[in-house]
């Protein structure tokens, strides 16, 4: 988890995620004529995600206790500004997937926001995590080609 900038490009990864759920795609539905079937598209698609890693080192491996706290507060504050990307894998090779416009270069706008959250495990012990929605506004997932391989990127040989 490196720190999060508004003035410096690059890019930055969360901690693995746990319970990703691609929810299915939002439809708007269009009646055209009485001879046609309704017209649908596709407006927005909804992914939720856990973070369930505490982070107490900060990128200059300085203890920092709640470090993942500040990075997450981070990512909220600049949610309006980030482009967001994600890192899928298929257990032999990684990639990175780009949510674009439809027949477009141009990234998808999303909404991004996490929080704190509880769940109650065995023996009445309370464990947290955090909790996030990312909502693109269009289907990040709409037959875009995998672009980018992660073993291309000089930037992250070895890290990942």
């Amino acid at each position: 988890m490196k720190p999060v900038a508004p003035d410096t490009p690059g890019l930055v990864f969360s901690n693995e995620l746990q319970g990703v759920e691609i929810q299915d795609p939002e439809v708007i539905q269009r009646e055209l004529s009485d001879s046609k079937p309704e017209y649908e598209a596709v407006v927005s698609r909804t992914i939720n995600f856990n973070d369930r890693i505490a982070v107490n080192i900060n990128p200059a491996g300085v203890d920092t206790p709640y470090y993942d706290y500040t990075w997450w507060e981070d990512i909220n504050n600049l949610s309006n500004s980030l482009n967001v990307l994600f890192l899928m894998t298929d257990g032999s090779s990684d990639f990175i997937r780009v949510p674009r416009k439809q027949g477009s270069l141009e990234g998808l706008p999303a909404t991004f926001r996490t929080g704190l959250s509880y769940e109650k495990v065995q023996n009445g012990f309370i464990v947290e995590f955090k909790k996030g929605v990312l909502k693109f506004y269009g289907d990040p997932l709409f037959f875009n080609k995998p672009s980018i391989a992660l073993n291309t990127c000089p930037d992250l040989a070895g890290l990942y």
